[in-house]
Protein backbone atom coordinates (compact mmCIF):
# COMPACT_ATOMS: atom_id res chain seq x y z
CA UNK A 1 0.00 0.00 0.00
CA UNK A 2 1.53 3.49 -0.86
CA UNK A 3 1.12 6.21 -3.23
CA UNK A 4 2.33 5.77 -6.59
CA UNK A 5 6.33 5.98 -6.93
CA UNK A 6 6.21 8.49 -9.66
CA UNK A 7 3.95 10.61 -7.64
CA UNK A 8 6.55 10.41 -4.71
CA UNK A 9 9.24 10.71 -7.45
CA UNK A 10 7.64 14.41 -8.62
CA UNK A 11 7.50 15.43 -4.79
CA UNK A 12 10.73 14.93 -3.98
CA UNK A 13 12.72 16.06 -6.79
CA UNK A 14 10.16 19.43 -5.71
CA UNK A 15 11.52 19.76 -2.83
CA UNK A 16 15.03 19.09 -3.76
CA UNK A 17 14.83 21.17 -6.60
CA UNK A 18 12.94 24.20 -5.05
CA UNK A 19 15.42 23.51 -2.17
CA UNK A 20 12.62 23.96 0.38
CA UNK A 21 13.81 24.90 3.26
CA UNK A 22 11.32 24.42 5.75
CA UNK A 23 8.24 21.55 5.75
CA UNK A 24 5.29 21.81 8.31
CA UNK A 25 4.30 18.45 9.60
CA UNK A 26 1.55 17.19 11.49
CA UNK A 27 2.23 14.89 14.01
CA UNK A 28 -1.35 13.66 14.71
CA UNK A 29 -2.64 10.09 13.80
CA UNK A 30 -5.89 11.01 13.44
CA UNK A 31 -4.67 14.12 10.98
CA UNK A 32 -2.77 12.33 8.96
CA UNK A 33 -4.36 9.14 7.74
CA UNK A 34 -5.48 8.64 4.58
CA UNK A 35 -8.41 5.97 4.86
CA UNK A 36 -6.87 4.37 7.73
CA UNK A 37 -3.85 4.58 6.35
CA UNK A 38 -0.87 6.94 8.15
CA UNK A 39 0.90 9.39 5.86
CA UNK A 40 4.56 8.10 6.49
CA UNK A 41 3.68 4.62 5.35
CA UNK A 42 1.29 5.62 2.48
CA UNK A 43 4.07 8.07 1.06
CA UNK A 44 7.45 6.02 2.41
CA UNK A 45 9.76 7.57 -0.17
CA UNK A 46 8.70 10.68 1.28
CA UNK A 47 8.76 9.84 4.15
CA UNK A 48 12.52 8.66 4.14
CA UNK A 49 13.61 11.42 1.85
CA UNK A 50 12.50 14.10 4.71
CA UNK A 51 14.23 11.78 7.53
CA UNK A 52 17.39 11.95 5.65
CA UNK A 53 17.18 15.36 4.70
CA UNK A 54 15.26 17.06 7.74
CA UNK A 55 15.53 17.68 11.34
CA UNK A 56 12.83 18.68 13.64
CA UNK A 57 13.10 22.48 14.30
CA UNK A 58 10.04 23.74 16.40
CA UNK A 59 6.95 22.03 17.77
CA UNK A 60 3.37 23.30 18.31
CA UNK A 61 0.92 21.30 19.90
CA UNK A 62 0.84 18.90 17.07
CA UNK A 63 2.57 20.39 14.29
CA UNK A 64 6.58 20.45 14.06
CA UNK A 65 8.17 22.35 11.60
CA UNK A 66 11.22 20.33 10.53
CA UNK A 67 14.17 22.48 8.63
CA UNK A 68 16.58 21.35 5.87
CA UNK A 69 20.10 19.74 7.04
CA UNK A 70 22.06 21.32 4.62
Amino acid sequence: VGAPKEFQAKVIDSLASKKIRFILLQDSDAATQFDGIKAKDLFPDVNRFIQSNYKPYRRFGTREIWVFKG
